[in-house]
């Protein structure tokens, strides 16, 4: 998993994710909780596309290449977000 690459428990990711998110302007009110990163993880939603692009940013991974739920066409990433 993306998360166990780097480390990190699941509210360790979730304040990286959001602090990720507020730097890249969109606000600070995102992931805060473990239970988020948890649903991730266990396929029960996906994350928005703004926390898909933080969660992007953290992974050094373009932000041409993220998809969102939308399926833009020519994406490569995340191929299950965030269980890489």
């Amino acid at each position: 998993m993306a998360r166990e690459s780097l480390g990190l428990s699941q509210l360790g990711y979730a304040r990286l994710i959001a602090r990720a998110h507020d730097e890249l302007g969109f606000g600070s009110r995102m992931v805060k909780t473990r239970h988020t990163v948890s649903h991730w993880e266990a396929g029960r939603n996906e994350p928005e596309l703004t926390a898909q692009l933080a969660i992007a940013r953290i992974h050094h991974v373009p932000e041409e290449e993220v998809c969102d739920s939308a399926g833009r066409t020519g994406c490569t990433w995340p191929p299950t977000t965030p269980r890489c």
